[in-house]
């Protein structure tokens, strides 16, 4: 998706000035509010956003467990025997793994002392390939014939609650035509992407 928004987008403007950004919530949030960043595409919710920060709703997003194809687990059918597995994530505040963890605790589930915490996707990804590590991680990166290579989801648990992904931007502020563009281009593929389900062969 993201390499036909940069063709349609450099169609249009091309001499444009583009940055590109992947980082927490946690640092995007100050980016907008200062300026530094014009807008973002993120899993939030709207009521736990600061006043400053507009949240416009895309598409829902079905995040699921990760692991390397063969994993000994893919089998698994229920959310207990995840248990004793092994884990890496990024548990930055407000995470979608942070999230997994206190949904599954509030389950009678807990992970969150077999995780090795890890907020680079790049080694993550290397580390759920290469040993028994489990991840977390939204369903069409592993979908996907080249990011998901060598990987499987646990597609025989119960899903996971789906989360919403829309566009952030400082409230009240109009984005310059540049931006504008940008932005519109991903509201357009994003919303019509259906990201909230697993593939009919589930």
């Amino acid at each position: 998706m993201l390499v036909v928004i940069w063709r349609d987008q450099s169609a249009g403007y091309a001499t444009l000035s583009t940055s590109l950004h992947t980082q927490d919530l946690s640092l995007t949030l100050p980016g907008l509010m200062e300026g530094r960043i014009d807008f973002a595409i993120a899993v939030a919710k709207a009521d736990q956003l600061p006043n400053e920060i507009a949240f416009e709703p895309l598409t829902e997003l079905l995040s699921e467990p990760m692991a390397r194809e063969g994993h000994p687990l893919l089998g698994a059918t229920d959310w207990s025997q995840m248990a004793e597995a092994r884990w890496v994530l990024n548990l930055a505040a407000g995470s979608s793994a942070q999230q997994l963890i206190d949904w599954l605790e509030a389950q009678g589930v807990s992970i969150s002392q077999r995780v090795v915490k890890c907020d680079s996707p790049t080694l993550m990804v290397e580390l759920m390939r290469r040993t028994d590590l489990i991840g977390f991680g939204p369903r069409f990166f592993v979908d996907d014939p080249l990011s998901g290579h060598g990987l499987a989801c646990f597609g025989t648990l119960a899903t996971f609650p789906a989360y919403t992904i829309g566009l952030l931007k400082l409230r009240g502020v109009p984005l310059h035509p540049g931006a504008e563009r940008l932005a519109i281009l991903f509201r357009r593929h994003i919303s019509a992407l259906n990201l909230s389900r697993r593939p009919s062969s589930q």
